[in-house]
């Protein structure tokens, strides 16, 4: 008989089919520890390393390493060791960056179960008491967020009930205290809308003095990925091991809350409170990644094979979970619709400002950024010492810039080097000062918000896709298509191109950004692969790194500029993405009613009617268009449901009126969305030829009358 050992290494894989699964699933090439130890570390290549501490306390106070949980132990540590098996990877050796992913995401998994050790009683049952429901509970919160800092370990929701529960354990008084000797503690505090944590305003303000007197605070002086300056931010490295005590991975830094970051020093954030949006692009996990845990979760059931206990049964419903969208089930996704006319008065500004001025203010910041270069200062430096006027283009000193920062300018004779200073000139007369156009690099955010208005509404793309856009590789040769990477079909890095036709004035507008990136380049400030709605750092005139949060206050900047409406509460609508792509999904819908079919031809440059609702199938999400229907119908029913009596009568049955002005209109878009869903009403367009080409009406169309009503 030959030995395994003696076989060529092409073959040697033979020694892991016939080899003892006992010994085979307690060794992993990459654990620098033996199997018994109580502290591993896993070692992938030089420069990355995972370190595992197995001393963590169970839901009874006993340690995971007790003799009494030996089995339940033995069941994480061989779930680590499985994921380079053979039996786990399909005969596929792992390289290093693969494996390091696999076995992070069992130390994921099984912080979830100790996160959740009451509910399982892990010291009792270890995992045996894990049912079908928890399995789908399990990959429903993997499925909710691409972040496992979200989806895993609830990081907001977490953090909000710790600091609960240490505000209690100190005399208010004490706190308010703390409160009138710093008075920075209780001051810029974000809206609502742009909180992380579910605390209310007052325990937000005692939260910050909770922290700042236990010492959990560290010079902040500025983000890597941003332009925002504040003089504290929240030490999550010091503070997450004290929310995760009794985890694996739960000690690993964290987001920072906006809510708890002190004292900016030179930013002023919207002018008005937010008007309640309620949705954000939705944070789903991305097809392959949620796999992949769908996958590790798996794995689990091959313990079996040497005698452990696992859940075997309940693993089994993870195979009629076939996506994030269907562990999700039937959550709704409500979110605000802006009024049509807010949306079309703000591209005809966004259009106007970027055509009218776009060029100089790039030119002239670009002036400034040089010069500062030259001078080896950093822009804000370089403009407190030198006067920016012979910079300007004659047309920029016409509408009134005398200043590179409005911020900094306006805070300078009030700022100091004492970090506890926070005088600051007024929000008000910054606003009124930004709209009459006295800061250049102002007026830089603002265009910068207006391309964006103006790219996001014609084009109705998602703001991640739109964030993933590069400088020069944003349209193809014939300078008439977008060029994006399809953040729907994410597959790893792997990712669709997709190319769609774009207007020629969208395309003005990016060429636009392009020449002042090229610009920057030139001068040393620029790279090979730059965010296209990247705008410059107001210090250095380096690109900034993009991520949401900026590229939404770049928005903000310009609905305070040219001062959107305000609802009757007082608060501002903010313009998101999300918004301009149902506004343009609602545009075709209502069509007949406002902008006109013509319009969404102009936006798309296409000429067929029916390839304009291609496009809007095509590039925007189900949930957004059905919710989309749902409003056009709810909408029909409040103003006229005479004209939709089929609609009006099933309506009126469920909720016992005809009067549906009575109702409110989310009560409404709730009951028709609920009727699309379940496929008792259809709303779609019917396409025909008339006078002047072909043109389209809604159907709505109640199934159970098989009868069309159009409108």
């Amino acid at each position: 008989m030959v030995s395994f050992e003696s076989l060529p290494e092409e073959l040697g894989y033979l020694k892991f089919l016939f080899a003892d699964r006992n010994a085979e699933y307690r060794q992993c090439k990459w654990l620098s520890n033996p199997f018994e130890d109580e502290i591993w570390t896993f070692t992938f290549g030089k420069w990355n390393s995972l370190s595992i501490d197995f001393r963590v306390k169970l839901e009874d106070g006993s340690l995971l390493t007790d003799t009494s949980n030996r089995e339940l132990l033995e069941t994480f540590k061989c779930w680590f060791c499985i994921q380079t098996h053979f039996d786990v990877t399909g005969g596929y050796f792992y390289t290093e960056p693969t494996a390091n992913e696999s076995i992070r995401r069992v130390a994921s998994l099984i912080d979830y179960f100790l996160l959740h050790a009451p509910h399982f009683q892990l010291s009792k049952f270890g995992l045996t008491n894990v049912t079908e429901n928890d399995i789908i509970n399990l990959m429903q919160a993997l499925a909710s967020s691409r972040e496992i800092v979200n989806s895993i370990y609830r990081w907001p929701e977490m953090l909000t009930g710790y600091l609960r529960k240490e505000i209690k354990k100190i005399e208010i008084e004490f706190l308010n205290e703390i409160i009138l000797e710093h008075s920075f503690l209780s001051e810029n505090i974000p809206d609502e809308s742009d909180r992380m944590l579910s605390l209310s305003h007052e325990e937000i303000t005692l939260a910050r003095a909770m922290l700042w007197h236990k010492g959990y605070y560290r010079p902040y002086f500025r983000s890597t990925s941003s332009t925002e300056t504040f003089r504290f931010a929240l030490n999550t490295n010091k503070l997450a091991p004290l929310v995760y005590p009794n985890t694996l991975r739960g000690y690993t830094k964290k987001p920072q809350p906006a809510e708890l970051l002190l004292a900016p020093s030179h930013k002023y954030s919207q002018e008005y409170k937010r008007a309640s949006v309620k949705h954000s692009e939705l944070d789903i996990q991305s097809d392959s990644e949620w796999r992949e845990y769908r996958k590790t979760l798996r794995s689990l059931g091959h313990l079996s094979e040497i005698g452990l206990k696992v859940p075997i049964f309940a693993l089994s419903t993870t195979r009629t979970l076939l996506s994030p969208e269907s562990a999700i089930l039937k959550s709704r996704v409500r979110f605000k619709t802006l009024s049509h006319q807010l949306v079309l008065d703000a591209l005809k500004n966004a259009i106007e400002f970027s055509m009218d001025y776009g060029e100089d203010i790039l030119k002239s910041a670009l002036n400034v950024i040089e010069a500062a270069q030259k001078a080896n200062l950093s822009c804000v430096s370089f403009t407190k010492e030198f006067d920016i006027n012979p910079f300007l283009t004659p047309k920029i000193r016409e509408i009134g810039v005398k200043v590179w920062h409005l911020g900094f300018h306006m805070n300078n004779e009030l700022q100091t080097t004492n970090l506890f200073d926070t005088n600051r000139a007024s929000s008000q007369d910054y606003f009124n000062r930004l709209r009459n156009n006295e800061g250049l690099y102002d007026l830089v955010r603002v265009l910068f918000g207006a391309i964006q208005i103006c790219i996001g509404a014609l084009m109705a793309r998602r703001q991640s896709e739109l964030m993933d856009l590069l400088s020069g590789h944003a349209l193809d040769k014939s300078r008439t298509n977008l060029i994006f990477l399809n953040r729907k079909s994410d597959h790893g890095e792997m990712r669709e191109k997709l190319v769609r036709p774009i207007p020629p004035i969208a395309v003005k507008l990016i060429e636009l950004i392009e020449e002042f990136h090229k610009g920057l380049k030139t001068i040393g400030l620029g790279s090979e692969k730059i965010p296209l709605f990247s705008y410059p750092d107001v210090r250095t005139g380096k690109p900034v790194i993009m991520v949401s949060r900026l590229f939404n206050a770049s928005i903000d900047i310009f609905c305070d500029y040219i001062q959107t409406a305000l609802n009757e509460k007082g608060e501002r609508y903010y313009i998101r993405q999300h918004q301009l792509r149902r506004f343009f999904a609602m545009m075709f819908f209502w069509g007949n009613s406002f902008g006109g079919i013509e319009s969404l031809r102009w936006f798309l440059g296409h000429t067929d009617i029916e390839h304009v609702y291609h496009y809007i199938t095509e590039s925007t999400p189900g949930y957004m268009l059905r919710a989309t229907k749902a409003h056009f119908g709810s909408e029909v029913l409040r103003t006229n449901p005479n004209q939709e009596p089929e609609l009006a009568d099933i309506t009126e049955k469920h909720f016992g009126t005809r009067d549906f002005s009575v109702l409110t209109s989310e009560e409404l878009d709730d009951y028709i969305e609920d009727l699309l869903t379940e496929g008792k009403v259809k709303i779609e367009p019917i396409f025909f030829e008339g006078p002047e080409g072909k043109s389209y009406r809604i159907a709505i169309k109640v199934l159970n009358t098989l009868s069309e009503v159009y409108e």
